[in-house]
């Protein structure tokens, strides 16, 4: 394939993963758009394994013939030599039932951490330069995404703290009566308001209850 059909295909291929990868703030459905782009577009099967504890990882994402993944291979010297902080794309080469398997494993790491790594296999003819260069970009796309999406939602996990923090607990003004409240968001997306309550000990036994009033 000629130089400029190369880089054409990897644009196309690129612009395809910004509008297929990272649809959601899911990260279970980012890694399984990840994988259903790399196989729709450049292999045979396709799977994301994140790092698991001890020696094995999780797969979270399979697509395609799968088997084609789980083969014998020898790794050999990859043609794209990306590199993610010291951790390298490596290419394999092994034999399925119908001949030559040939696999690329990229590496998924997002703000420093390794989260794991993107498998594709293609059982006919080795990926070229371009098309490890595109699976290389796809991965990052899916991590940069990853990382959004865990920023915001500590960001939201602190919003959530915060606003418990300042909703006091309700006081008992008299012996005779007691207060409860009940805190509930309106959602996950609408989580700072200005709710307070307060309770105001009266003559008498009388007590006074205060809220903001709704807009």
């Amino acid at each position: 394939m000629p130089e400029s059909d190369g880089l054409e295909a990897r644009l196309r291929a690129m612009e395809e993963a910004l509008e297929q990868v990272g649809t959601s703030f899911v990260e279970r459905e980012t890694w399984r758009e990840l994988a259903g782009f790399a196989f729709r577009t450049l292999c045979d099967a396709a799977a994301v394994e994140l790092v698991g504890r001890g020696a094995r990882n999780e797969r979270v994402a399979a697509v395609g013939a799968t088997d084609l993944l789980d083969g014998p291979a020898t790794e050999i010297s990859p043609a794209v030599r990306a590199l993610d902080e010291g951790h390298p794309v490596h290419a394999y080469t092994g034999r399925g039932a119908e001949g030559p398997v040939h696999l690329v494993s990229v590496p998924l790491i997002g703000r420093g951490e390794l989260y794991g790594r993107l498998l594709a296999a293609r059982a006919h003819g080795g990926f070229r330069d371009h098309e490890t260069a595109t699976l290389h970009f796809a991965a990052r796309l899916a991590c940069m995404h990853i990382g959004h999406a865990r920023r915001q939602a500590t960001t939201e996990r602190i919003a959530l703290d915060l606003q418990r923090a300042l909703v006091a607990e309700p006081g008992r003004p008299h012996p005779n009566l007691e207060v409860a409240s009940r805190y509930l968001p309106l959602g996950a997306r609408a989580l700072v308001g200005g709710d307070w309550f307060e309770t105001v000990r009266l003559h008498f036994g009388r007590t006074l209850l205060v809220r903001p009033a709704r807009s």
